[in-house]
C-alpha cells in the first residue's frame, strides 16, 4: 500500500527532517512587481529579500492549484496533505478540490486534507505527527483522529524583526508603523485557530525573543511529550539564541530549527522568527 504526505511550501524542513518525513510538495508562488519565484527550494533567499525591499509595494502570493496537488497525490492509496491555515490562504479549498477530483477517479482512495490552522514550522510539526503513525503503522482513521487532536492543541507564535511587510500590505499605517520602529517595537504573534493575532508589543527585539520563550511556558502543557520547531528568516544566529534559551527553560521531546523558504520569508520578512510547539 502506497501511503503519502503532500504538503504545501509553506511547511519547512530541515535536511534531517526532509529525509524523514518524506514530504511531497506543492509550491506556492510569489510575485514581487514583474519578478515571479517559484517556491520550490530553489530559490536564492537573499535575492528574495533584495526584491522585497526594493519593491515599493506588497507582493503576492498564489496558493496551489488543484491541479498542482491532484499530479502530486499521484496513484497512492492513501493521501496524508497539510496546508496552510485555511484562514490565511486558499490552499487548503484548492487541496480540497483535488481531492474530489482524485476520489471521482479513484473511490478506492483515501485522502485526508489537515488545515493546520498554522504556518511555516506549525505545518511541520503536522508532518512529524502524520509521520510517526505511519511508521508506527496506525490505520489512516486513527492517524487522521489522531492528527486532528493534535493540531488543535498545538500552538504557534513568532516574532518580527521589521514591520516594513505589515505597512505595505496595509496591515498597520505606515505613521503607526514608522512610531514602532521608532520605539524598537516589536510585535509578539499568535495564531489561536489559524488567525493572525497580536500576543505581546516587546520594546526591543531581546525582550521580544525573551517573551516569545516566555509564551511557551504562558500556554503549554505537557511539553516533555511534545516536539518543538522554530523556523528563521535569514537569522541563524537569532534562532540558535532562542533555542539555547528554549532548552535551558524546557524539557521538550524533540527540538528541529529549520530555515525558510519562499513564502515563510515573504510573511516573515528579514529576521523574522516562528515557533511551534
Amino acid at each position: 500500500m502506497k501511503r503519502i504526505i503532500v504538503a504545501d511550501s509553506s511547511l519547512e524542513l530541515n535536511e534531517e527532517l526532509s529525509q524523514r518525513l518524506g514530504v511531497h510538495f506543492v509550491p506556492f508562488r510569489v510575485d514581487v512587481g514583474e519578478e515571479l519565484f517559484i517556491d520550490d527550494g530553489t530559490v536564492d533567499q537573499q535575492h528574495l529579500l533584495n526584491a522585497m525591499k526594493a519593491y515599493p509595494d506588497a507582493p503576492k502570493s498564489a496558493a496551489p492549484a488543484p491541479g498542482a496537488y491532484l499530479e502530486a497525490y499521484g496513484d497512492a492509496d492513501e493521501v496524508f496533505v497539510v496546508t496552510l491555515s485555511k484562514k490565511l490562504s486558499a490552499s487548503y479549498n484548492n487541496a480540497i478540490l483535488a481531492k474530489q477530483m482524485r476520489e471521482e477517479q479513484n473511490p478506492q482512495v483515501k485522502i485526508h486534507v489537515f488545515d493546520s490552522k498554522s504556518a511555516v514550522c506549525g505545518e511541520t510539526r503536522v508532518a512529524g505527527a502524520i509521520r510517526a503513525f505511519l511508521d508506527a503503522g496506525a490505520v489512516f482513521d486513527s492517524i487522521v483522529k489522531k492528527v486532528e487532536e493534535k493540531i488543535e492543541e498545538s500552538f504557534t507564535f513568532f516574532v518580527l524583526e521589521s514591520l516594513e511587510n505589515l505597512m505595505k500590505n496595509g496591515r498597520i499605517s505606515r505613521w503607526k508603523g514608522a512610531i514602532a520602529g521608532a520605539l524598537s517595537i516589536r510585535p509578539v504573534m499568535h495564531a489561536p485557530g489559524g488567525e493572525i493575532e497580536l500576543y505581546h508589543m516587546a520594546r526591543g527585539q531581546q525582550k521580544a525573543y525573551r517573551k516569545l520563550v516566555d509564551a511557551i511556558g504562558e500556554t503549554g502543557a505537557n511539553l516533555a511529550e511534545r516536539v518543538f520547531y522554530i523556523s528563521h528568516c535569514n537569522a541563524q544566529e537569532a534562532a540558535e539564541v532562542i533555542l539555547a534559551m528554549v532548552e535551558q527553560r524546557y524539557r521538550f521531546r524533540a527540538v528541529h530549527l529549520t530555515g525558510m523558504k519562499v513564502l515563510s520569508s515573504m510573511y516573515a520578512y528579514d529576521g523574522g522568527i516562528v515557533i511551534s510547539f
